[in-house]
């Protein structure tokens, strides 16, 4: 799962000229640094390997990269892809008799042994829509594997496999992790299995915007290297430990990835192996935050609110009669002003509650009633 801003024109010109500044100045600059060179302490010399990392904490690294790198595991999936699942320029292109039926698709991504007996721990979305799983572990044994239950909006689902005596990883605490902490990350990006990058904890307590019925809250970030294929691997403390789940990265960005601490990944999955799916409150809406850029590109006069980006066929809005460019200005008894306030109403709510939304539509408003259903499975 990715997050991406494009870079403004405005902004390339500003670097640009920021450039081309500094080769103005540079040489009215040269002579003056050259007079006050003799002047100023020499550069230290770059860390050796060995001062950059002693040998305690390479030790370390290596140590809890075999201790569970073992219990790491591949996903493959087959998948139905959707309608949705496909962007619109081609979605016209190919006509909607193309949709007749669901299209076949494959997803990959990774997975933690969290018991001898066979049970997984990965995110929900690296499952969702899954019609088969199969989970290899690194020395090559292969499983079939079935979905235990997922928790859609803490993106963390539970696969089982039918095998026993298999190597699970141990699960730590991200508590005490001072920021600054060494981690690993072990997955398989891209396919590359068992790929293990370092790095440090860069931040905790996150948050990152919705994304469909996921939110990403109290996150962890580091600058551990993470990239498609690692979500649902483990971060590792250097106690050989998992502390979270990679999940997330900022497209463009470097060094920005985002973990869910392993405290509420662990609660979760107990919680879906003794009970199985959550029933989690959903409205079949995806939104976001309404912006002018984003008003003026889908005819919107509101400034603010959220406004509604896709309707689910047959969930709850759309039987409501909510649509696209829709603005959601209040839901049930309270007013919406950012993505966020519209997903805590929604999961204060239960399955079968009902909602009554305030819309603006064409600068009109209207009321919609929204019968919360039970959030569909990955």
């Amino acid at each position: 799962m990715g997050f991406r801003r494009r870079r403004s024109r405005g902004r390339a010109h500003a670097y640009l000229l920021a450039a081309l500044v500094g080769a103005a100045l540079g040489g009215a600059t040269a002579g003056w640094l050259a007079s006050r060179h003799a002047r100023m302490p020499a550069a230290p010399p770059p860390l050796s390997h060995s001062e950059a990392v002693s040998e305690t904490t390479e030790r370390a690294i290596v140590a809890a990269v075999d201790r569970v790198g073992r219990a790491v595991v591949n996903i493959d999936t087959t998948v139905r892809l959707s309608q949705e699942d496909v962007p619109r320029a081609l979605r016209r292109f190919l006509g909607d008799d193309f949709f007749r039926k669901p299209l076949p698709g494959k997803g990959q991504g990774s997975g933690i042994l969290i018991g001898a007996d066979g049970y997984v721990l990965t995110n929900a979305h690296v499952v969702r829509n899954a019609q088969t799983m199969r989970v290899t572990l690194r020395d090559g044994r292969a499983y079939r594997a079935a979905l235990v239950g997922h928790d859609a909006v803490a993106d963390v689902a539970v696969v089982k496999v039918n095998a026993r005596d298999l190597p699970a990883a141990e699960l730590g605490s991200s508590r005490d992790l001072p920021v600054g902490a060494w981690v690993i990350a072990i997955g398989n990006p891209y396919g590359f299995q068992n790929t293990v990058t370092a790095g440090v904890i860069s931040a905790k307590h996150r948050a990152l915007p919705a994304h469909g019925d996921i939110r990403l809250r109290d996150m962890l970030q580091t600058d551990a290297a993470i990239s498609p294929g690692n979500s649902g691997g483990a971060l590792v403390g250097l106690d050989g430990k998992v502390v979270g789940i990679p999940t997330a990265i900022i497209g463009g960005a470097q060094g920005m990835g985002f973990a869910i601490a392993i405290e509420r990944a662990r609660a979760v999955a107990k919680r879906l192996i003794a009970e199985g799916d959550v029933a989690q409150p959903w409205i079949g809406a995806t939104c976001r935050q309404l912006t002018a850029a984003l008003g003026r590109s889908l005819g919107i006069e509101a400034r603010e609110g959220v406004v509604v980006t896709a309707v689910h066929p047959g969930g709850p809005a759309d039987v409501a009669g909510m649509r696209r460019g829709d603005v959601v200005r209040r839901l049930g008894d309270r007013p919406i002003a950012t993505t966020n306030d519209l997903d805590e109403v929604v999961q204060e709510t239960h399955v079968g509650d009902r909602l009554i939304a305030d819309l603006e539509r064409g600068g009109r408003r209207s009321q919609a009633t929204l019968l919360v259903a039970k959030a569909p499975r990955p």
